[in-house]
């Protein structure tokens, strides 16, 4: 019987290291999934689960180049900005079509909806945005004694921050416009990088303002003082939905009628109310993701109202 064991024992041990070593379905090199599908960044071809051919990443780095330093800089500049993105697309393991989706872009708004933009700055980058919210308020402050519209919106200063935040995340303002708030030493100055932003960013700053002015002026100004962490959340995936392009116009103008509602009701709540609308939110917020995902959107990694 000892020796039985003695001879069982590396057998199961030498078992269990080769069943450790058999790759799962949908792994890279094994069999594909029984839908034919594979671990993210795979393709199913033959049966088994390869990666598919490799971007031009030459090519790539030339086109975010283009992106990071504008259509103007010299040779001299460029280079280095390309040959540092190519190796980065290398390393990255981008594919033939995550790469095509980088060349094809036509806006930085289309750059930073594919799967792997490289950039930082084509991110959501909720931190740079909070800059821009919190310089816009100090510009307001600023400006309030010469400006008529300025200082219609000291009532409600504090919501200045959070709003410029929330549409310069959910637009994903450009570098350049976001450096241009920061660094503006007057409210003339920034009224020049608004014109860096497209038209639908535009239209949005305009409208937001405009309610803010308006509300003031009425005493009925939206506020999300006291709303729970999961309706500024449910808000926060709103505003990237109606921030995506491959939504129809008439559906995102729908998305922000429904925030700003959401936004003027929230101050008629009363406290009972208030605390059992956290479900609600959480479950909206998570519908709302999933859409996205159907239609193509990329849901907020970081929801931008928390």
């Amino acid at each position: 019987m000892r020796r039985l064991t003695i001879v069982i024992l590396p057998w199961l041990g030498a078992l269990a290291c080769v069943s450790d070593v058999v790759p799962r379905p949908g792994e890279e090199r094994a069999i594909c999934k029984k839908d034919d599908r594979c671990d993210p960044r795979l393709e199913c071809w033959s049966d088994r689960c390869v990666r598919p051919p490799p971007a031009d990443c030459r090519a790539v780095g030339e086109r975010l180049a283009a992106a990071k330093l504008g259509n103007y800089a010299s040779r001299e500049e460029r280079e280095p900005v390309v040959a540092g993105l190519a190796v980065q697309c290398e390393r990255a393991q981008l594919s033939r079509p995550e790469g095509r989706c980088l060349l094809e872009a036509g806006t930085e708004n289309e750059l930073a909806a594919c799967p792997f933009p490289l950039l930082p700055e084509l991110s959501a980058d909720p931190e740079g945005c909070a800059k821009v919210g919190a310089r816009a308020a100090e510009l307001v402050r600023a400006g309030a004694a010469g400006d008529d519209e300025m200082a219609a919106l000291l009532p409600v200063i504090d919501r200045v921050p959070t709003t410029i935040t929330a549409l310069c995340v959910a637009g994903r303002w450009s570098m350049a416009a976001k450096t241009c708030m920061i660094e503006a030493t007057a409210v003339d100055a920034a009224s020049g990088c608004i014109d860096q932003l497209d038209d639908d960013d535009r239209r949005a700053l305009d409208q937001q303002m405009e309610a803010l002015i308006d509300g003031a002026r009425t005493g009925s100004s939206r506020s999300t003082a006291g709303m729970p962490s999961e309706c500024k959340a449910y808000l926060g995936v709103l505003a990237s939905y109606a921030a995506c392009e491959k939504l129809p116009a008439e559906a995102r103008a729908a998305i922000k009628q429904g925030m700003a509602a959401m936004e003027t009701t929230w101050s008629q709540v009363d406290g009972d109310q208030r605390r059992s609308v956290d479900d609600s939110c959480r479950q909206g917020a998570q519908a709302m993701r999933d859409a996205m995902t159907a239609m193509g959107c990329t849901p907020p990694a970081v929801d931008p109202w928390e």
